[in-house]
């Protein structure tokens, strides 16, 4: 899939998107910021659509990955779309940092 593709029809189903990388100001940080007490949203950039489209990244502080520092390069991500605690965005939920399988060449 592409980021694009994904709507509320898509909530709960685990997906996988190829092409895609961390946004240039969150690479090597945390996937949970320290100071968030529940989950911590990262922006991932998909490298073949249009204007590098978005989609959010969302890693509860109670997971056991969440100290490690996120992918510094590109390639695909997979994960169970959900929504916000707000119910405002989509995001993407990891299983485990493996799914992010970014270590390939970053876009340009």
């Amino acid at each position: 899939m592409e980021f694009s593709q994904i709507g509320s029809a898509h909530i709960g189903l685990y997906v996988v998107v190829d092409s895609v990388q961390v946004d240039s100001l969150e690479r090597g940080k945390p996937f949970v910021d320290p100071r968030d007490y529940y989950d911590t949203q990262r922006t991932l950039v998909a490298c073949t659509e249009k204007h590098g489209t978005t989609f959010l990244l969302e890693t509860s502080a109670y997971a056991t990955y969440r100290d490690q520092p996120l992918p510094e390069g590109s390639g695909s991500i997979q994960g169970i779309v959900s929504k916000t605690y707000n119910g405002s965005s989509l995001v993407l939920t990891l299983n485990d940092a493996v799914d992010a399988k970014l270590n390939g060449s970053l876009c340009q």
